[in-house]
């Protein structure tokens, strides 16, 4: 039984054979995680027969939109990336992509000291620097076109509303699997039963992919 296989978004456009899922990363296998509640929990996906495949799961950040904590965010502070590493609480963003802490809390939570900053500022920060990569849309539009299921596989908090809102990402794949709308700790997209809930609820056997 072969393992599901990830695949930067360049690296996609060169294969031209393809399991009935695939999940599409521009990062490392280490940071494609994502939080899956039990099957019960997870989000309604309509099934229907005659799918075409193979279903495309993409990591957002990295993949398709530019993610602006690594340059942006630090500007925004006036600060190089080692020293907002160095200030900022080392757990508060990843409790907020898993829906642990509300914005309310991140702002307080954000530096380990409790510093009070432009929470607001820094939003409109990370939203001005959402842009799709160069050449991504395009790929998504002829993925559409040609009539491919697509859903975004993504660890990402709630201010993934605020990339649709920019972006309409919607236009292209479905925002089903994101890790804020669990609260189960996240786990790394290779572990196995991240696939088989993914198989399950999506009713793909693994055993073909």
């Amino acid at each position: 039984m072969a393992s599901a296989m990830a695949f930067s978004s360049h690296k996609f456009l060169s294969n031209t054979k393809f399991p009935l899922g695939i999940a599409i990363s521009g990062t490392s296998p280490q940071r494609s995680v994502m939080s899956f509640a039990h099957s019960s929990s997870l989000p309604n996906v309509n099934i229907s027969k005659g799918r075409k495949l193979p279903i495309f799961l993409f990591d957002v950040m990295g993949t398709i939109v530019r993610d602006p904590f690594y340059e942006d965010v630090p500007a925004f502070f006036g600060l190089s990336m080692k020293e907002l590493l160095e200030v900022k609480h080392p757990t508060a963003w990843i409790e907020f992509e898993k829906g642990i802490i509300t914005e309310e809390e991140l702002a307080i939570k954000f530096f380990s000291d409790g510093r009070a900053f432009d929470f607001g500022g820094l939003k409109q920060c990370m939203s001005d620097g959402y842009a799709y990569l160069n050449g991504i849309e395009d790929i998504l539009r002829r993925l559409k076109l040609n009539g491919y299921e697509m859903h975004a596989f993504t660890n990402y908090p709630c201010w993934y509303s605020m990339i649709e809102k920019k972006l309409k990402l919607s236009t292209y794949l479905s925002w089903t699997f994101s890790s804020c709308e669990t609260d189960l700790q996240m786990l790394r997209l290779h572990q196995r039963w991240v696939w088989l809930e993914f198989s399950s609820r999506m009713l793909i056997s693994l055993s073909k992919i």
